[in-house]
Protein backbone atom coordinates (compact mmCIF):
# COMPACT_ATOMS: atom_id res chain seq x y z
CA UNK A 1 0.00 0.00 0.00
CA UNK A 2 2.82 2.38 0.91
CA UNK A 3 4.57 1.69 -2.41
CA UNK A 4 1.33 2.37 -4.30
CA UNK A 5 0.92 5.72 -2.55
CA UNK A 6 4.50 6.70 -3.41
CA UNK A 7 3.92 5.65 -7.01
CA UNK A 8 0.69 7.68 -7.10
CA UNK A 9 2.46 10.76 -5.72
CA UNK A 10 5.16 10.46 -8.40
CA UNK A 11 2.57 10.11 -11.16
CA UNK A 12 0.58 13.10 -9.92
CA UNK A 13 3.77 15.11 -9.57
CA UNK A 14 4.95 14.34 -13.10
CA UNK A 15 1.48 14.84 -14.54
CA UNK A 16 1.23 18.15 -12.71
CA UNK A 17 4.58 19.30 -14.06
CA UNK A 18 3.57 18.39 -17.60
CA UNK A 19 0.24 20.12 -17.28
CA UNK A 20 1.93 23.10 -15.63
CA UNK A 21 4.30 23.41 -18.57
CA UNK A 22 1.39 23.18 -20.99
CA UNK A 23 -0.45 25.92 -19.14
CA UNK A 24 2.64 28.11 -19.23
CA UNK A 25 3.18 27.41 -22.95
CA UNK A 26 -0.42 28.37 -23.69
CA UNK A 27 -0.13 31.54 -21.65
CA UNK A 28 3.12 32.52 -23.38
CA UNK A 29 1.65 31.72 -26.79
CA UNK A 30 -1.43 33.85 -26.15
CA UNK A 31 0.65 36.79 -24.94
CA UNK A 32 2.99 36.58 -27.93
CA UNK A 33 0.08 36.48 -30.37
CA UNK A 34 -1.50 39.50 -28.67
CA UNK A 35 1.77 41.36 -29.16
CA UNK A 36 1.76 40.30 -32.79
CA UNK A 37 -1.76 41.68 -33.17
CA UNK A 38 -0.63 45.01 -31.70
CA UNK A 39 2.34 45.18 -34.08
CA UNK A 40 0.10 44.39 -37.06
CA UNK A 41 -2.32 47.13 -36.06
CA UNK A 42 0.45 49.69 -35.67
CA UNK A 43 1.94 48.75 -39.02
CA UNK A 44 -1.39 49.11 -40.82
CA UNK A 45 -2.13 52.43 -39.11
CA UNK A 46 1.31 53.94 -39.78
CA UNK A 47 2.01 52.59 -43.27
CA UNK A 48 -1.60 52.80 -44.48
CA UNK A 49 -1.27 49.38 -46.09
CA UNK A 50 -1.35 45.76 -45.03
CA UNK A 51 1.83 43.72 -44.44
CA UNK A 52 2.68 41.02 -46.93
CA UNK A 53 4.64 38.96 -44.43
CA UNK A 54 5.95 38.99 -40.89
CA UNK A 55 9.22 40.55 -42.02
CA UNK A 56 7.29 43.73 -42.92
CA UNK A 57 6.45 44.37 -39.28
CA UNK A 58 9.87 43.66 -37.78
CA UNK A 59 10.51 47.38 -37.08
CA UNK A 60 7.28 47.41 -35.04
CA UNK A 61 8.38 44.55 -32.77
CA UNK A 62 10.23 45.59 -29.64
CA UNK A 63 12.96 42.95 -29.62
CA UNK A 64 14.61 40.36 -31.84
CA UNK A 65 13.65 37.52 -29.48
CA UNK A 66 9.92 38.10 -30.06
CA UNK A 67 10.45 38.43 -33.81
CA UNK A 68 12.33 35.12 -33.93
CA UNK A 69 9.54 33.48 -31.90
CA UNK A 70 7.02 34.65 -34.50
CA UNK A 71 9.17 33.28 -37.33
CA UNK A 72 9.65 29.92 -35.60
CA UNK A 73 6.13 29.35 -34.28
CA UNK A 74 3.53 31.40 -36.13
CA UNK A 75 1.54 30.57 -39.24
CA UNK A 76 0.56 33.97 -40.67
CA UNK A 77 -2.30 34.36 -43.14
CA UNK A 78 -2.15 38.12 -43.71
CA UNK A 79 -4.44 40.97 -42.69
CA UNK A 80 -5.77 42.00 -46.10
CA UNK A 81 -8.47 39.33 -46.26
CA UNK A 82 -12.04 40.57 -46.84
CA UNK A 83 -13.55 40.90 -43.39
CA UNK A 84 -17.17 39.92 -42.91
CA UNK A 85 -16.60 39.40 -39.19
CA UNK A 86 -13.24 40.48 -37.72
CA UNK A 87 -13.90 38.51 -34.53
CA UNK A 88 -14.06 35.27 -36.57
CA UNK A 89 -11.36 35.92 -39.19
CA UNK A 90 -8.08 34.13 -38.49
CA UNK A 91 -4.92 36.19 -38.87
CA UNK A 92 -2.39 33.76 -37.38
CA UNK A 93 -2.02 30.80 -35.05
CA UNK A 94 0.70 28.99 -33.10
CA UNK A 95 1.63 26.06 -35.36
CA UNK A 96 4.21 24.68 -32.90
CA UNK A 97 1.65 24.44 -30.10
CA UNK A 98 -0.74 22.64 -32.42
CA UNK A 99 1.90 20.05 -33.28
CA UNK A 100 2.43 19.31 -29.58
CA UNK A 101 -1.17 19.48 -28.32
CA UNK A 102 -4.73 18.97 -29.42
CA UNK A 103 -5.44 22.69 -29.66
CA UNK A 104 -3.68 25.98 -30.21
CA UNK A 105 -3.88 29.73 -29.68
CA UNK A 106 -5.46 31.64 -32.56
CA UNK A 107 -5.17 35.37 -33.31
CA UNK A 108 -8.26 36.96 -34.87
CA UNK A 109 -8.54 40.11 -36.95
CA UNK A 110 -10.03 42.15 -34.12
CA UNK A 111 -6.88 41.49 -32.04
CA UNK A 112 -8.23 38.97 -29.53
CA UNK A 113 -6.66 35.53 -28.95
CA UNK A 114 -8.53 32.33 -28.11
CA UNK A 115 -7.62 28.70 -27.47
CA UNK A 116 -9.28 26.53 -30.11
CA UNK A 117 -9.54 22.72 -30.39
CA UNK A 118 -9.64 20.31 -33.39
CA UNK A 119 -13.32 20.58 -34.34
CA UNK A 120 -13.28 24.38 -33.92
CA UNK A 121 -10.03 24.62 -35.85
CA UNK A 122 -11.52 22.67 -38.72
CA UNK A 123 -14.39 25.17 -38.89
CA UNK A 124 -11.78 27.92 -39.12
CA UNK A 125 -10.06 26.12 -42.00
CA UNK A 126 -7.10 24.89 -39.93
CA UNK A 127 -6.55 21.15 -40.26
CA UNK A 128 -4.38 19.63 -37.50
CA UNK A 129 -1.90 16.89 -38.35
CA UNK A 130 -3.00 13.38 -37.44
CA UNK A 131 -1.39 11.83 -34.38
CA UNK A 132 0.17 9.23 -36.70
CA UNK A 133 2.31 11.90 -38.26
CA UNK A 134 5.84 12.18 -36.98
CA UNK A 135 5.89 15.17 -34.71
CA UNK A 136 9.67 15.19 -34.79
CA UNK A 137 9.72 15.91 -38.52
CA UNK A 138 10.43 19.66 -38.87
CA UNK A 139 8.89 19.68 -42.35
CA UNK A 140 5.45 18.67 -41.09
CA UNK A 141 3.11 21.49 -40.08
CA UNK A 142 -0.63 21.94 -39.85
CA UNK A 143 -2.15 23.18 -43.07
CA UNK A 144 -4.97 25.61 -43.61
CA UNK A 145 -7.89 24.12 -45.52
CA UNK A 146 -8.98 27.08 -47.62
CA UNK A 147 -11.97 25.13 -48.93
CA UNK A 148 -13.48 25.39 -45.45
CA UNK A 149 -13.29 29.19 -45.44
CA UNK A 150 -15.91 31.61 -46.69
CA UNK A 151 -13.12 34.10 -47.43
CA UNK A 152 -10.32 32.82 -49.72
CA UNK A 153 -6.65 33.56 -49.24
CA UNK A 154 -5.50 36.76 -50.87
CA UNK A 155 -3.35 35.95 -53.95
CA UNK A 156 0.33 36.48 -53.27
CA UNK A 157 -0.01 36.28 -49.49
CA UNK A 158 2.73 34.44 -47.65
CA UNK A 159 1.13 31.26 -46.32
CA UNK A 160 4.04 28.85 -46.45
CA UNK A 161 4.77 26.86 -43.34
CA UNK A 162 8.49 26.44 -43.89
CA UNK A 163 10.15 27.75 -40.69
CA UNK A 164 12.25 30.57 -42.08
CA UNK A 165 10.51 31.34 -45.36
CA UNK A 166 8.43 34.13 -43.86
CA UNK A 167 11.55 35.99 -42.82
CA UNK A 168 12.84 35.87 -46.39
CA UNK A 169 9.86 37.71 -47.83
CA UNK A 170 10.70 41.40 -47.85
CA UNK A 171 8.15 44.20 -47.91
CA UNK A 172 6.99 45.70 -51.19
CA UNK A 173 9.22 48.77 -50.76
CA UNK A 174 12.38 46.69 -50.32
CA UNK A 175 15.29 47.54 -52.62
CA UNK A 176 17.30 44.66 -54.04
CA UNK A 177 20.99 45.45 -54.52
CA UNK A 178 23.36 43.14 -56.37
CA UNK A 179 26.72 44.45 -55.19
CA UNK A 180 30.37 43.69 -55.73
CA UNK A 181 32.76 43.40 -52.79
CA UNK A 182 34.74 46.65 -52.63
CA UNK A 183 38.27 45.93 -53.82
CA UNK A 184 39.97 48.89 -52.17
CA UNK A 185 40.30 50.16 -48.64
CA UNK A 186 37.52 52.58 -47.59
CA UNK A 187 39.67 55.69 -47.77
CA UNK A 188 38.39 59.15 -48.65
CA UNK A 189 39.10 58.74 -52.36
CA UNK A 190 36.20 60.80 -53.66
CA UNK A 191 34.60 63.74 -51.88
CA UNK A 192 30.84 64.20 -51.98
CA UNK A 193 31.32 67.67 -50.52
CA UNK A 194 33.96 70.12 -51.78
CA UNK A 195 37.09 70.85 -49.80
CA UNK A 196 36.90 74.29 -48.20
CA UNK A 197 40.19 75.30 -49.78
CA UNK A 198 38.68 74.69 -53.25
CA UNK A 199 35.76 77.08 -52.75
CA UNK A 200 35.62 80.28 -54.77
CA UNK A 201 34.44 83.72 -53.66
CA UNK A 202 31.32 83.77 -55.77
CA UNK A 203 27.60 83.48 -55.12
CA UNK A 204 25.82 80.38 -56.39
CA UNK A 205 22.24 81.69 -56.54
CA UNK A 206 22.64 83.61 -59.86
CA UNK A 207 24.18 80.50 -61.45
CA UNK A 208 21.26 78.32 -60.39
CA UNK A 209 18.89 81.01 -61.59
CA UNK A 210 20.58 81.14 -64.98
CA UNK A 211 20.56 77.36 -65.27
CA UNK A 212 16.84 77.26 -64.50
CA UNK A 213 16.16 79.85 -67.21
CA UNK A 214 18.10 77.73 -69.76
CA UNK A 215 15.60 74.90 -69.34
CA UNK A 216 13.52 74.96 -72.52
CA UNK A 217 9.90 73.97 -72.88
CA UNK A 218 10.79 71.17 -75.27
CA UNK A 219 12.89 69.38 -72.65
CA UNK A 220 11.28 65.97 -72.13
CA UNK A 221 11.56 65.80 -68.35
CA UNK A 222 9.18 62.81 -68.25
CA UNK A 223 11.68 60.76 -70.27
CA UNK A 224 14.51 61.85 -67.98
CA UNK A 225 12.44 60.76 -64.98
CA UNK A 226 11.81 57.41 -66.67
CA UNK A 227 15.55 56.94 -67.31
CA UNK A 228 16.24 57.57 -63.61
CA UNK A 229 14.05 54.55 -62.82
CA UNK A 230 15.56 52.35 -65.53
CA UNK A 231 18.17 49.73 -64.53
CA UNK A 232 21.64 50.66 -65.74
CA UNK A 233 21.82 47.61 -67.99
CA UNK A 234 18.67 48.73 -69.81
CA UNK A 235 19.44 52.43 -70.18
CA UNK A 236 19.49 53.69 -73.81
CA UNK A 237 23.01 55.08 -73.41
CA UNK A 238 23.23 56.77 -76.80
CA UNK A 239 19.94 58.62 -76.27
CA UNK A 240 21.04 59.64 -72.78
CA UNK A 241 24.40 60.83 -74.11
CA UNK A 242 22.70 62.94 -76.77
CA UNK A 243 20.37 64.52 -74.22
CA UNK A 244 23.20 65.29 -71.79
CA UNK A 245 25.27 66.89 -74.55
CA UNK A 246 22.44 69.35 -75.23
CA UNK A 247 22.29 70.12 -71.50
CA UNK A 248 26.04 70.59 -71.08
CA UNK A 249 25.84 74.42 -70.68
CA UNK A 250 23.50 73.88 -67.73
CA UNK A 251 25.78 71.22 -66.23
CA UNK A 252 28.75 73.59 -66.39
CA UNK A 253 26.82 76.29 -64.52
CA UNK A 254 25.82 73.83 -61.81
CA UNK A 255 29.37 72.52 -61.44
CA UNK A 256 30.62 76.05 -60.88
CA UNK A 257 27.80 76.81 -58.45
CA UNK A 258 28.90 73.80 -56.37
CA UNK A 259 32.23 75.53 -55.74
CA UNK A 260 30.71 78.83 -54.61
CA UNK A 261 31.19 79.76 -50.97
CA UNK A 262 27.78 81.48 -50.61
CA UNK A 263 24.26 81.19 -51.98
CA UNK A 264 22.07 84.24 -51.35
CA UNK A 265 18.67 83.62 -52.83
CA UNK A 266 17.32 86.93 -51.52
CA UNK A 267 19.77 88.86 -53.71
CA UNK A 268 17.96 87.69 -56.84
CA UNK A 269 15.51 90.11 -58.42
CA UNK A 270 13.07 87.32 -59.32
CA UNK A 271 10.86 85.86 -56.59
CA UNK A 272 12.36 82.44 -55.92
CA UNK A 273 9.31 81.38 -53.92
CA UNK A 274 7.31 80.90 -57.09
CA UNK A 275 6.11 77.31 -57.63
CA UNK A 276 7.44 77.29 -61.19
CA UNK A 277 10.94 78.16 -60.00
CA UNK A 278 10.98 75.31 -57.46
CA UNK A 279 9.84 72.96 -60.22
CA UNK A 280 12.77 74.08 -62.34
CA UNK A 281 15.19 73.50 -59.47
CA UNK A 282 13.88 69.95 -59.13
CA UNK A 283 14.37 69.42 -62.87
CA UNK A 284 17.96 70.64 -62.55
CA UNK A 285 18.47 68.00 -59.87
CA UNK A 286 17.13 65.30 -62.19
CA UNK A 287 19.57 66.38 -64.88
CA UNK A 288 22.47 66.07 -62.43
CA UNK A 289 21.19 62.67 -61.28
CA UNK A 290 20.90 61.45 -64.88
CA UNK A 291 24.46 62.57 -65.60
CA UNK A 292 25.73 60.67 -62.52
CA UNK A 293 23.75 57.60 -63.55
CA UNK A 294 25.19 57.76 -67.07
CA UNK A 295 28.74 58.05 -65.73
CA UNK A 296 28.19 55.07 -63.42
CA UNK A 297 26.93 53.03 -66.39
CA UNK A 298 30.09 54.02 -68.29
CA UNK A 299 32.18 53.04 -65.21
CA UNK A 300 33.60 56.54 -64.90
CA UNK A 301 33.42 56.51 -61.14
CA UNK A 302 35.49 59.61 -60.38
CA UNK A 303 33.27 61.71 -62.65
CA UNK A 304 30.13 60.12 -61.18
CA UNK A 305 31.24 61.02 -57.64
CA UNK A 306 32.01 64.59 -58.75
CA UNK A 307 28.57 64.89 -60.34
CA UNK A 308 26.87 63.58 -57.21
CA UNK A 309 28.85 66.16 -55.23
CA UNK A 310 27.45 68.88 -57.48
CA UNK A 311 23.93 67.63 -56.78
CA UNK A 312 24.38 67.39 -53.00
CA UNK A 313 25.90 70.87 -52.78
CA UNK A 314 22.98 72.21 -54.80
CA UNK A 315 20.57 70.55 -52.36
CA UNK A 316 22.33 72.19 -49.39
CA UNK A 317 22.31 75.55 -51.20
CA UNK A 318 18.57 75.29 -51.85
CA UNK A 319 17.87 74.42 -48.22
CA UNK A 320 20.06 77.26 -46.93
CA UNK A 321 17.22 79.75 -47.42
CA UNK A 322 15.16 79.86 -44.22
CA UNK A 323 11.77 78.89 -45.57
CA UNK A 324 10.04 75.55 -45.18
CA UNK A 325 9.55 75.25 -48.94
CA UNK A 326 13.26 75.70 -49.62
CA UNK A 327 13.98 73.08 -46.98
CA UNK A 328 11.57 70.56 -48.48
CA UNK A 329 12.92 71.07 -52.01
CA UNK A 330 16.50 70.75 -50.72
CA UNK A 331 15.72 67.46 -48.98
CA UNK A 332 13.94 66.09 -52.07
CA UNK A 333 16.91 67.06 -54.23
CA UNK A 334 19.40 65.38 -51.89
CA UNK A 335 17.30 62.20 -51.87
CA UNK A 336 17.31 62.05 -55.68
CA UNK A 337 21.10 62.33 -55.75
CA UNK A 338 21.74 59.87 -52.91
CA UNK A 339 19.60 57.23 -54.64
CA UNK A 340 22.26 57.16 -57.36
CA UNK A 341 24.64 55.77 -54.76
CA UNK A 342 22.51 52.60 -54.85
CA UNK A 343 23.53 52.29 -58.50
CA UNK A 344 27.15 53.11 -57.72
CA UNK A 345 27.61 50.21 -55.27
CA UNK A 346 26.16 47.78 -57.84
CA UNK A 347 28.62 48.71 -60.59
CA UNK A 348 31.54 46.36 -61.36
CA UNK A 349 34.76 47.58 -59.80
CA UNK A 350 33.14 50.56 -58.10
CA UNK A 351 35.37 51.91 -55.30
CA UNK A 352 34.10 52.23 -51.74
CA UNK A 353 32.20 55.39 -50.83
CA UNK A 354 32.20 54.59 -47.11
CA UNK A 355 34.48 57.48 -46.13
CA UNK A 356 32.85 59.76 -48.69
CA UNK A 357 29.44 59.20 -47.09
CA UNK A 358 30.94 59.51 -43.62
CA UNK A 359 32.50 62.83 -44.63
CA UNK A 360 29.02 64.26 -45.32
CA UNK A 361 28.43 64.61 -41.59
CA UNK A 362 25.11 64.89 -39.77
CA UNK A 363 22.78 66.44 -40.38
CA UNK A 364 23.37 66.50 -44.11
CA UNK A 365 20.81 69.29 -44.32
CA UNK A 366 20.27 71.18 -41.07
CA UNK A 367 16.60 72.02 -40.81
CA UNK A 368 14.90 72.92 -37.56
CA UNK A 369 12.13 75.07 -39.02
CA UNK A 370 9.39 72.69 -37.95
CA UNK A 371 9.28 69.23 -36.41
CA UNK A 372 7.93 67.85 -39.66
CA UNK A 373 10.73 69.21 -41.80
CA UNK A 374 13.25 68.20 -39.15
CA UNK A 375 11.87 64.66 -39.36
CA UNK A 376 12.43 64.59 -43.11
CA UNK A 377 15.98 65.76 -42.54
CA UNK A 378 16.49 62.78 -40.21
CA UNK A 379 15.18 60.53 -42.96
CA UNK A 380 17.97 61.82 -45.19
CA UNK A 381 20.61 61.06 -42.54
CA UNK A 382 19.13 57.57 -42.13
CA UNK A 383 19.59 56.96 -45.86
CA UNK A 384 23.23 58.08 -45.69
CA UNK A 385 23.88 55.78 -42.69
CA UNK A 386 22.19 52.82 -44.40
CA UNK A 387 24.34 53.35 -47.49
CA UNK A 388 27.41 53.38 -45.22
CA UNK A 389 26.30 50.01 -43.83
CA UNK A 390 26.02 48.66 -47.37
CA UNK A 391 29.56 49.87 -48.07
CA UNK A 392 30.77 48.28 -44.82
CA UNK A 393 29.27 44.95 -45.90
CA UNK A 394 30.96 45.33 -49.30
CA UNK A 395 34.27 45.96 -47.56
CA UNK A 396 33.82 42.89 -45.35
CA UNK A 397 33.01 40.78 -48.42
CA UNK A 398 36.25 41.84 -50.13
CA UNK A 399 38.29 40.91 -47.06
CA UNK A 400 36.54 37.56 -46.53
CA UNK A 401 36.38 35.96 -49.97
CA UNK A 402 32.93 37.27 -50.84
CA UNK A 403 31.27 36.14 -47.61
CA UNK A 404 28.64 38.09 -45.69
CA UNK A 405 29.22 38.96 -42.05
CA UNK A 406 27.12 36.95 -39.62
CA UNK A 407 26.29 40.24 -37.92
CA UNK A 408 27.32 43.87 -38.30
CA UNK A 409 29.43 43.40 -35.16
CA UNK A 410 31.73 41.16 -37.21
CA UNK A 411 32.85 44.23 -39.18
CA UNK A 412 35.66 45.43 -36.92
CA UNK A 413 37.99 47.22 -39.32
CA UNK A 414 35.67 50.20 -39.70
CA UNK A 415 32.96 51.69 -37.52
CA UNK A 416 29.50 50.73 -38.73
CA UNK A 417 27.08 53.61 -38.09
CA UNK A 418 23.89 53.36 -36.08
CA UNK A 419 20.56 54.59 -37.34
CA UNK A 420 20.62 58.35 -36.58
CA UNK A 421 16.83 58.47 -36.19
CA UNK A 422 16.66 55.97 -33.32
CA UNK A 423 20.34 55.80 -32.28
CA UNK A 424 20.03 52.02 -32.52
CA UNK A 425 21.93 49.55 -34.72
CA UNK A 426 20.38 48.67 -38.04
CA UNK A 427 18.65 45.30 -38.19
CA UNK A 428 20.73 42.82 -40.15
CA UNK A 429 20.34 39.13 -40.90
CA UNK A 430 21.29 36.57 -43.51
CA UNK A 431 18.80 34.48 -45.40
CA UNK A 432 18.94 32.17 -48.40
CA UNK A 433 22.31 33.35 -49.70
CA UNK A 434 21.49 37.02 -49.20
CA UNK A 435 21.84 39.69 -46.53
CA UNK A 436 19.05 41.96 -45.34
CA UNK A 437 19.52 45.42 -43.82
CA UNK A 438 16.57 47.21 -42.22
CA UNK A 439 16.17 50.44 -40.31
CA UNK A 440 15.13 49.90 -36.67
CA UNK A 441 12.08 51.25 -34.89
CA UNK A 442 12.30 53.33 -31.75
CA UNK A 443 10.75 51.53 -28.74
CA UNK A 444 7.12 52.47 -28.27
CA UNK A 445 6.90 54.28 -31.61
CA UNK A 446 5.80 53.26 -35.05
CA UNK A 447 8.42 53.20 -37.80
CA UNK A 448 8.60 56.21 -40.10
CA UNK A 449 10.38 56.24 -43.46
CA UNK A 450 11.76 52.69 -43.13
CA UNK A 451 14.66 51.45 -45.26
CA UNK A 452 14.94 47.85 -46.47
CA UNK A 453 17.91 46.61 -48.48
CA UNK A 454 18.34 43.05 -49.73
CA UNK A 455 21.96 42.48 -50.73
CA UNK A 456 23.39 39.81 -53.01
CA UNK A 457 27.12 39.53 -53.67
CA UNK A 458 28.18 39.15 -57.27
CA UNK A 459 31.71 37.83 -57.58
Amino acid sequence: MKRFIIFLVIVVSVFGQVNGQRVWDRFESAEKLKNLGTALFRYSHEEEQEPNSLSDIKPYIDNDEDFQWFIDNVEFFGTAQPLTDAAKTVIAYDKTQLRKNKGTSVLFADGHVEMRYPQELKQLGIIPETRAASLSDPNIYPQRDTAQLSEPNVPGRETTSEPNTIAKALPSNAIELTVYPAQDLPVLKYRLMPNHKDLIEEDAAPLYHKGARLLTDDLDIDTITEWLDTPLSQMPLEEVRSTLQKLEPISELLSRAALCRTCNWRELEENTLQTEFFGRLKNLTKIIALKARFEIARRRYAQAAETMRTGLVMAKHIASEETIVHGLVGIASASIILKQTEQFVQAPGAPSLFRSLQDLGQPLIDLNKTNRVGGLSNKLDRLVAALQCVEAIRFYGAAHEGQYPESLNDITEIRVPKDPVTNRPFYYYRTDGKAVLQSPRAPGRAAKHPIYYELTFKQ
